[in-house]
């Protein structure tokens, strides 16, 4: 989050898209161009993955990222099940869970995620298997425990950057709430560095 001060925000909105002709011209511009220009410069020149920038290539999906996690120390929601579209495999005990998550291999942002409550959604393995079945055909997916902020947080997330200059930060942050300034979640300097190691852990320069 910019550190600024509230009043010094107006100076910051020309990407809002409601102060003049001039302002939204440069808005466009800004949203054409900002994932190119920005994953390039990130990224560099390597087709791979710029290609990631499009869809999730085979080598860029949950399964992928999930390995550079876990092998770099990181704590990851537990993998009890795999649907490849069209047969699902679990793993002892995935029934014994009250709660459970489907996530879709090769989507983003929560697209395509579905919660289910035991009792209330599935009870048997059969119950399960027909819902992958209805809302999941030829498409692949993992299933995995849900896990919980603590609820004196709540639902929150955390942006580390672990690629960026002293200059730049995404616009889309300076509106932002500063409701969260100033309190403590724990391990964060640890999770910093275990992204830090993941990304090390990468097949690509």
């Amino acid at each position: 989050m910019l550190d600024v001060e509230d009043e010094a925000l107006d100076s910051l909105r020309f990407f809002t898209n409601k102060l003049n002709p001039c302002s939204s011209f440069f808005y466009d511009l800004l949203q054409e161009f900002s994932n190119y220009t920005g994953n390039f410069y990130i990224l560099g020149p390597c087709e791979e993955a710029i290609q990631t920038m499009y869809w999730d290539t085979d080598k860029t999906t949950k399964v992928f990222w999930r390995r550079i996690l876990k092998e770099s120390g990181a704590r990851i929601p537990e993998q009890v099940g795999v649907w490849d579209g069209a047969v699902l495999e679990l793993e002892d005990g995935a029934l014994q869970h009250t709660s459970l998550l489907i996530k879709v291999t090769d989507s983003c942002m929560g697209i395509g995620d579905l919660f289910l409550e035991q009792s209330q959604h599935f009870k048997t393995r059969v119950e399960l298997e027909s819902i992958f079945k209805s809302k999941y055909p030829d498409k692949g997916c993992i299933l995995m425990e849900v896990v919980r902020a603590l609820p004196a947080l709540g639902v929150h997330s955390l942006d580390i950057l672990t690629a960026r200059d002293g200059k730049w930060y995404n616009p889309n942050f300076v509106t932002s709430s500063k409701e969260g300034l100033g309190v403590l979640y724990p391990q964060v300097a640890e999770a910093v560095k275990t992204a830090i190691r993941a990304h090390k852990n990468l097949p690509y320069s």
